[in-house]
């Protein structure tokens, strides 16, 4: 029996995703430093997967349901003192809505049944892989896959 899980594809369409004043990066896209580059979201390189289970369809057991969690992390600007800590912040929320919002009106995305907004696990000063902290959170996003065996 052979399975073909789509999760590149999947995560190919996240980042083709647009959203007015952030980049949107793939899984080929890390950088260790996203200093240049201020309103970024990309897969976290530690955990990108996690929550992975994959069970029979009810009806048929040639059918399955792949379900897991991408973790994507969002930066914003790069922190440099209190005052910038806290000035930023409300444009931090607004791009935070955009991005749930965008999320949320495409949860048909490439090769997956279900894309939903699965919460944010963290929210306020984050490191990028270099340790560079910037105003950021990070994303959950829940993928349910329909595979046939």
């Amino acid at each position: 029996m052979a399975i073909d899980c789509k999760m590149v594809t999947v995560a190919d369409s996240i980042a083709g995703l647009s959203i007015s004043g952030v980049t949107v990066k793939d899984i080929n896209e890390l950088s260790a430093s996203w200093k240049s580059l201020p309103n970024v979201l990309y897969p976290r390189p530690d955990n990108f997967v996690t929550g992975m289970s994959l069970t029979q369809a009810e009806l048929t057991k040639q059918k399955f349901d792949l379900r897991y969690t991408l973790n994507y992390r969002f930066l914003h600007v790069q922190l440099g003192n209190d005052a910038v800590l806290f000035a930023a912040y409300p444009t931090l929320i607004a791009k935070i809505v955009l991005i749930i919002n965008t999320i949320i009106a495409n949860h048909n995305l490439s090769c997956a049944v279900d894309v939903s907004f699965g919460g944010i696990t963290a929210l306020g000063p984050l490191p990028d892989p270099a340790g560079n902290v910037y105003h950021g959170c990070d994303f959950t996003i829940n993928v349910l896959e329909f595979l046939e065996a």
